[in-house]
């Protein structure tokens, strides 16, 4: 995953402007009531690394933070109430792309985001 951001931290000849993904990890939380809405922790462990211009060599710095966004879908509707969608619309990409995954990998047949 290759994502560059502008607040970079330089060394001699290196820019570490690239975000890389140590791990990704979406858990929810098992209710047997139906009618409250899902639990969702989300985790995300990160570090920036640099690119060498000359040789294309990859220079990792050490880990950068973690993400912690816990009841995720909660914060999500509520920024979205106050005008602001991104973690709302980051939500429904990462359950289509999950529903692809199912489709993809199991013998489950077709899937659906409802």
């Amino acid at each position: 995953m290759a994502i560059k951001v502008s607040n970079a931290v330089s060394k001699p000849a290196l820019v570490f402007n690239n975000f890389f993904l140590d791990s990704l990890t979406l858990t929810q939380s098992k209710d047997e009531d139906d009618k409250k809405p899902p639990y969702y922790s989300l985790e995300v462990a990160y570090r920036m690394y640099a690119v060498d211009p000359n040789t294309r060599k990859r220079f990792y710095g050490p880990r950068e933070g973690v993400i912690r966004l816990e009841d995720y879908l909660s914060l999500a509707v509520k920024k979205a109430s106050e005008g602001d969608s991104d973690l709302l619309d980051a939500m429904m990409a990462i359950e289509q792309a999950l529903s692809i995954i199912i489709e993809d990998q199991t013998e489950l047949g077709t899937t659906e985001v409802v």
